[in-house]
Formats: C-alpha cells, sequence, structure tokens
C-alpha cells in the first residue's frame, strides 16, 4: 500500500502514460513514413526497441525526480514534503505568512511617489544613429 501511495506522490503513472502514448504515436509515424522514405525494414523495429530501452529510464527519472512551476528538481521524499506542510501554512505565499513585504516605494516620500509616477503613461522612441564608418549601414538606422 505504500509503494502505489508513493507511485500516486511521484506522478509515475503520469509518465507511464504520456510515455505509452507517445511511444505508440512515434511507432505508427515510423510504420507510415519509413516505407515510402525507402528506409530499410530494420529502421521500424529499431524505433521499436528504443522505445521499449526508453521506459525504464522515464520511470526510473519519473521516480528521481520531480518537475513543477520550479523546473525539475531531485524528489525529497515524503518527510520533506510533510515537514515543509507543518512549516508554512497552507495557501499562503511565504512572505505573507511572516512580515509583510516593505518595498522601497513604500519607504519614499511622498514627493518623490508623486514625480516617479506621471499622470499620463508615454513611452519614448529615440531614433538610432548610424555611428560607423560605413554609409552601407546607414539602412539599420532609417528603419
Amino acid at each position: 500500500m505504500d509503494l502505489i501511495r508513493e507511485i500516486k506522490r511521484r506522478r509515475v503513472v503520469r509518465v507511464v502514460i504520456a510515455y505509452t502514448l507517445i511511444a505508440w504515436l512515434l511507432i505508427q509515424v515510423a510504420e507510415t513514413t519509413f516505407e515510402p522514405l525507402q528506409l530499410p525494414p530494420w529502421t521500424i523495429t529499431l524505433v521499436v526497441v528504443l522505445a521499449i530501452l526508453g521506459f525504464p529510464l522515464a520511470v526510473f527519472f519519473a521516480w528521481a525526480y520531480q518537475a513543477g512551476p520550479e523546473g525539475i528538481e531531485r524528489d525529497k521524499g515524503p518527510d520533506a514534503e510533510q515537514a515543509d506542510a507543518t512549516e508554512k501554512p497552507a495557501g499562503t505565499a511565504p512572505a505573507l505568512a511572516s512580515e509583510p513585504v516593505v518595498s522601497p516605494e513604500s519607504e519614499a516620500p511622498e514627493e518623490s511617489k508623486e514625480a516617479a509616477a506621471p499622470d499620463d503613461a508615454s513611452i519614448a522612441v529615440l531614433p538610432f544613429m548610424n555611428l560607423s564608418d560605413s554609409e552601407e549601414n546607414q539602412y539599420f538606422s532609417d528603419g
């Protein structure tokens, strides 16, 4: 029962399903396109063998690493997740859980706030100047 819970926590089932669908799709594309491309018959067998050999690697990496919003990182185990859950309240950002965030703008005097934010926003477009010795590059600064 612990193994099943761990497989669900590490999202191995998702990787197995995704890998199976992608491998099946690649094999179907290989079967459809390799013959008209006049590739040798063993190339389809090679695609199938590579798909089969890649399956244990995909399962291993799904077990060892965890992909999330922060990117791919090594799985810390169930103990680390329980420790994280007890340290910070669920559903709150780390900055909101401890203290209010003080930004540099909130510490600035009122006059500088008004000067920093204009009433109507605008964009300044500055022209490019041709600083090269060659007149051939003039079209870069004309646009």
